[in-house]
């Protein structure tokens, strides 16, 4: 039986003698915890100071490795993990002006992903956070916050 607890946008589930972050928990077969298919490491320490501290040293990380557009302020960006179908992943700073349908546009022009939202009929590339796909035409910054994992994938015209 998993019991959990909340802090903040993160659910911590008690696993033998550490703690691992995770979104909405299930629990497989052979009792390995994952989300979305993506089993999560562990935390080294545990607490809700432990995990703010976690976050803090997790979007310094992302600072230092993303990449996007050099034009965009400090001040305006929203740091982000982004993974993509076919295993890609970078983390990618965008402007908190924009809306989700600039971002993917961005994104996917440095992630190298074929993006024809523009055309009818085709495959649409998507945002979505937490199971959920997001509304193009919405400003990133209400969806999601820096340090925050999302997903572009493609679903069918409808």
């Amino acid at each position: 039986m998993l019991t959990t607890t909340t802090v903040t946008r993160t659910t911590l589930t008690p696993h033998g003698s550490n703690l691992i972050s995770l979104i909405s928990p299930v629990e497989m077969p052979n009792g390995v915890l994952c989300v979305f298919g993506t089993i999560f490491p562990q935390l080294t320490r545990k607490g809700a100071k432990s995990l703010a501290l976690e976050r803090k040293v997790m979007l310094m990380k992302m600072k230092n490795k993303s990449s996007g557009p050099s034009s965009i302020p400090q001040s305006e960006r929203i740091y982000l993990n982004v993974t993509a179908e076919g295993g890609k992943q970078c983390y990618f700073h965008c402007s908190n002006l924009w809306t989700v349908g600039r971002s993917v546009d961005a994104i996917s022009d440095h992630m190298g992903l074929k993006n024809n939202n523009d055309q009818a009929g085709v495959d649409q590339l998507v945002m979505e956070y937490q199971g959920e796909v997001l509304v193009m035409g919405d400003k990133l910054c209400d969806n999601t916050q820096s340090g925050d994992t999302v997903n572009l994938k493609y679903i069918p015209p409808s």
